[in-house]
């Protein structure tokens, strides 16, 4: 590949090799941070429909169940304003 930047020339790049790899790791944990939480979406979408599933047979364990799940997704919020508000004070 070829390489649009010289990073052994006398001038100063516009952009230097360290803020390239921090702007690539900083896209990285973003990509992950988002599959992250697409996968706990989805986890959360099933374990509802599980739980529906179990309502004609054990009401009292949906119930039981769906507060357990909702107080899990309060928590998954909680912790990210919580990250999000810290990035945002750095």
């Amino acid at each position: 590949m070829k390489q649009i930047y010289h990073f052994d020339q006398t001038i100063p790049p516009p952009l230097s090799e360290a803020k390239l790899r921090a702007e690539r790791e900083r896209r990285l944990l973003r990509r992950s941070l988002a599959i992250i939480a697409v996968g706990a979406i989805l986890l959360f979408a099933g374990l509802a429909c599980f739980f529906l599933y179990l309502v004609p047979i054990a009401p009292e364990f949906f119930t039981v169940c769906l507060f357990a799940l909702l107080l899990a997704a309060l928590g998954g919020c909680a912790i990210l304003l919580a990250c999000h508000y810290e990035r945002r004070l750095l």
